[in-house]
């Protein structure tokens, strides 16, 4: 270790200049752990955003982005079949190599295991080998085949993986889950497992499922080491996927509009059940709380909606509303305020 010891001058020497891949979201040679609850969206986005940088538009999510990056996305659980729905609805580049573990075992080669070492070097010696701008991990938990989340050490391999994939010059995007119940503390999302997940990630970032097909991020408390933090129109953000990739929308005046929409409809349909009234609001927002519905789900899933519109709303003013069509804040003519 004695050859390594250095002056500050040495450090001053090999400071680099950290170009964005996206500005205010990831920077060369940076690490973002990326999570999110199944059906959140959070594949979507990484593939989408690995295609723009490795593309010429310029742009991502009307954001300025960097162009014709190489790419190496490692998938370890899509089917083929998800794989080239993906590349149909949000592009493809010739600058993005796709490592798919199912590609593997259909070849009878075992799956990627990042914890075993031969597959540690050999992605390390292919990054390098490569040239490889950045290296998106989709997903931890099956590419780590971790046993258990939970525990300190079980991280020490991911944290040992960013380590030296970023020493390579490659950014790197670690795509993790949250549990069920782990929904926002103080605003941001909270990932699944060991705070040492976090270790020596430069950038936390959680993406959240607002409706069908339509999310928004939740920017963390980690905010890089470029200096830049965090484009906070990141936050303001909400983009949906479709038949030609994501596009950006205006959720505010969206849940507004639907909201309306809603009301108005309620207005007509006060003499039906409960019941049917919040299966009706569970399928137009995109809910997904089931069949068997109670108030109580449906109304912790919206209220952040609600509240859009009349900061007291709460679940008695959602009870209230559902009996009679009428909000806090009602008008003498009984007509929607919003």
């Amino acid at each position: 270790m004695e050859e390594f010891l250095r002056k500050s001058e040495y450090f001053y020497n090999h400071r680099t200049d950290m170009k964005p891949l996206l500005d205010g979201f990831l920077y060369e040679s940076e690490s973002l752990f990326f999570y999110g609850a199944s059906g959140s969206g959070k594949s979507l986005f990484a593939y989408a955003f690995a295609v723009a940088i490795a593309g010429e538009s310029g742009e991502f999510l009307s954001i300025p982005c960097a162009t014709n990056k190489k790419v190496l996305y490692i998938d370890g659980e899509m089917h083929y079949n998800t794989i080239c729905d993906r590349f149909e609805s949000l592009g493809e580049s010739n600058n993005l190599d796709y490592l798919s573990s199912t590609d593997m075992v259909s070849n009878k080669v075992n799956p990627i295991n990042l914890n075993e070492e031969v597959n540690f070097e050999e992605l390390v010696d292919i990054v390098i080998k490569n040239q490889h701008d950045l290296v998106v991990i989709d997903n931890v938990r099956t590419l780590f085949q971790l046993t258990d989340e939970g525990s300190s050490e079980s991280w020490q391999r991911v944290n040992d993986l960013i380590f030296r994939l970023r020493a390579a010059g490659a950014s790197v995007i670690m795509i993790h889950h949250t549990t069920k119940e782990a929904y926002k503390i103080d605003g941001e999302l909270i990932w699944s497992g060991s705070s040492n997940a976090i270790t020596v990630v430069d950038r936390t970032c959680g993406i959240d499922k607002i409706a069908d097909q339509s999310f928004s991020l939740v920017t963390g408390i980690k905010e890089g080491r470029s200096g830049d933090g965090w484009n906070m129109a990141l936050n303001d953000m909400a983009f949906k996927v479709t038949d030609k990739g994501l596009s950006t929308f205006d959720y505010h005046l969206d849940i507004v509009e639907q909201l309306n929409s809603y009301h108005y409809w309620l207005l007509n349909q006060l003499d039906m059940k409960s019941r049917d009234k919040l299966k009706v609001f569970n399928h137009r927002f995109g809910l997904g709380l089931g069949k068997k519905l109670t108030i109580e789900p449906v109304w912790e899933a919206s209220k952040h909606m609600w509240q859009m519109v009349e900061d007291d709303f709460d679940l008695s003013a959602f009870r209230h509303l559902l009996k009679t069509g009428e909000l806090p804040s009602q008008n003498p003519d009984n007509k929607p305020l919003f």
